[in-house]
């Protein structure tokens, strides 16, 4: 038997009322906006107040826009009309539309080729932003009759691609466009020719989720000489591919190069799993990049240190290679040393390598005596930790170590006078942690230990004093080992705000010492059966989870220190869901505390309670 707790949370806006079945509201630039979405609208409401600067009419039953639909509402300045079903738009739909600088009719039906009329755009001479994408279905051939033209002043142009695409002239007179994003990429080859009718100013180049594989001509992105950005995430076209794309803009500087996750196998044209060479990156090594992101492509080995093989170090600030699967014995200590020596870099993420397992164990057939037997032989390998000094650049301010399956090859990670502000070197195995050694000014505000065991990273004396420390955490990391012999180990963080030790097996209440400063403490999937006296000893906290343990109820004198807190702080946050939780006499004032208690609990969460076997009779009503 269980009794449900429901806690309701209230939204309230400064200024909300109901009209024609919308929310009208006030945002926090004062600017009235109108919520209309699953109202189940066959057309635009014509009710509403006319001085909306922003209408929302997503997710209704919108087929088509008959002229003069907005006429009422002149002073809109953004305009949704997503999830729809809109597969037409009369020639005058947006008359009177003068200001508006954002339109968006995403997921509806309408065809490049026959669903816009000439002159639909021409009275949103000021929009901005255009957003037609994912209306294209199907793959078939539709030439673009988009009447783009018309939109002078357009910056942002979101719309699919469809097969063999043709644009047109009218794409040429869009000489303010900056930003060019493809979505729906139903293509299956790209020619050197597809974007020739492109304006030649854009500086952004977005091609996203290409499911089917694209084979590309080496001079497609010709048309683009003024690239900065060039993203490719979650397309199919292959790293192998994309490096040779860039041939334009060698010697170049460009913003942004984003490679994530475009390499899949396909066997119709032998490409599989990426080996980088020199030659693969003779073209990407020339160019002034700030931001590279190469994760998740399937690169399983690196020749000749070809990924350290850039030109211009200086150019980087930030770089990630994570969830590849390249060998690190021969190269990593290359690459380190390499970011480490960019003199601007800020953020660095080598995560998720899942390269080789700690101690494997092999079966070995033996035979004697003409007897055949199986050995299971585990195998210790030899760590070599070479006697390396990592120095992290001054300007670094994001580093992300974490998920390698590997060893650690560094002795000593050395911060001096560094902008670092987060560190996170988390879930890999290693028997050796390197040393951190803090020299000058630090800014480290959050570090990140988790899944490395305690006894060999603050247990061992690895962490220095880390006086700017705001967060640590430090989840499966068998703290406990610790714990039992130093329970003041964490003053090593004097002043932390945030400490999560999630995920042990800690039970002992008394268990770390004085943190004055202390706010949100994560104490979840351990196994508490009693809220701990020491979180009395935090003045300032005022968010606790104790979610995943073993609590049954929270005695009387914790629930009036809560009350005190949230009379001191008017927020506090208690997190109690997964406990066995009694329903009895036992523990009738706090189920009544529960219920009446001003703090905030976990949002949409119910709790259930245990009835403990005793009369259903005795149970009291509360």
């Amino acid at each position: 038997m269980y009794i449900i707790i429901t806690i309701w949370i209230i939204l309230v806006y400064p200024y909300t009322t109901v009209h024609a079945q919308c929310n009208i509201t006030l945002n926090t630039l004062e600017d009235k906006e109108a919520d209309c979405k699953h109202q189940g609208f066959t057309s635009v409401p014509t009710n509403l107040p006319p001085d909306l600067k922003i209408l929302d009419l997503s997710y209704n039953r919108l087929t088509r826009l008959g002229d003069n639909s907005f006429h009422r509402y002149k002073y809109l300045e953004q305009l949704i009309l997503d999830n729809n079903i809109m597969n037409f738009l009369d020639a005058k739909a947006f008359t009177g539309l003068s200001l508006l600088r954002r339109l968006s009719m995403v997921k509806n039906q309408l065809n490049v080729f026959t669903s816009y009329p000439p002159g639909v755009f021409e009275s949103l001479q000021n929009l901005s932003a255009l957003d037609v994408s994912r209306n294209m279905k199907t793959p078939e051939y539709n030439p673009y009759r988009i009447p783009v033209g018309e939109l002078c002043n357009l910056c942002e142009l979101s719309i699919d691609l469809v097969l063999n695409a043709t644009f047109g002239q009218q794409f040429r007179k869009l000489h303010n466009l900056r930003k060019l994003r493809f979505d729906y990429c139903h293509v299956d080859i790209l020619y050197n020719e597809t974007f020739s009718d492109m304006p030649v100013n854009i500086n952004e180049f977005h091609m996203t989720t290409c499911k089917h594989f694209v084979v590309i001509e080496v001079g497609v992105l010709v048309p683009f000489p003024h690239l900065k950005v060039l993203n490719l995430t979650n397309s199919n076209i292959h790293l192998t591919q994309a490096l040779r794309i860039v041939q334009p803009f060698q010697n170049k500087s460009m913003d942004a190069i984003l490679f994530r996750g475009i390499t899949h196998g396909n066997i119709k044209h032998d490409l599989d799993a990426v080996v980088l060479t020199q030659d693969m990156m003779k073209y990407i090594s020339t160019i002034c990049i700030t931001t590279l992101d190469f994760s998740d492509n399937q690169i399983i080995s690196v020749k000749n240190n070809s990924i350290v093989s850039f030109k211009h170090p200086q150019c980087f600030e930030h770089i990630m290679v994570s969830s590849n699967s390249f060998s690190l014995e021969t190269w990593a200590v290359n690459l380190f040393l390499f970011v480490f020596r960019m003199t601007n870099i800020k953020m660095f993420d080598f995560s998720y390598f899942p390269l080789r397992f700690k101690n494997p164990v092999f079966l070995d057939i033996v035979t004697k005596n003409n007897h055949t037997t199986i050995e299971r032989l585990e195998y210790k390998g030899r760590l070599e930790i070479q006697d390396i000094t990592v120095t992290v650049p001054n300007q670094m301010q994001f580093v992300r170590i974490a998920h390698v399956m590997g060893r650690n090859g560094f002795r000593e990670i050395k911060v001096i006078n560094s902008s670092l502000r987060q560190l996170e070197v988390s879930y890999f195995e290693t028997d050796v942690f390197p040393i951190i050694t803090l020299e000058g000014f630090n800014s480290l505000e959050l570090l990140d230990l988790s899944g490395i065991s305690s006894d060999i990273t603050i247990g061992a004396g690895k962490i220095p004093l880390l006086i700017h420390l705001k967060t640590l955490i430090m989840k499966e990391t068998k703290l406990y080992l610790v714990l039992q012999t130093n329970s003041s180990i964490l003053s090593l963080c004097p002043n932390i705000k945030n400490l999560d030790i999630s995920y042990h097996y800690i039970w002992k209440k008394n268990l770390i010492g004085q943190l004055p400063h202390l706010t949100t403490l994560n104490l979840s999937y351990n196994l508490f059966d009693d809220v701990p006296d020491v979180v009395k000893k935090f003045d300032n906290l005022t968010d606790l989870d104790l979610s995943h343990n073993q609590l049954t109820t929270i005695r009387k004198n914790i629930q009036n220190w809560i009350d005190t807190q949230h009379t001191k702080f008017r927020t506090v946050k208690l997190y109690l869901s997964n406990n066995p939780l009694i329903r009895s006499c036992d523990t009738t004032t706090f189920l009544r505390w529960i219920l009446t208690t001003k703090v905030k609990f976990n949002e949409n969460v119910n709790y259930s309670c245990w009835v403990s076997s005793i009369k259903k009779s005795t149970i009291p009503e509360i």
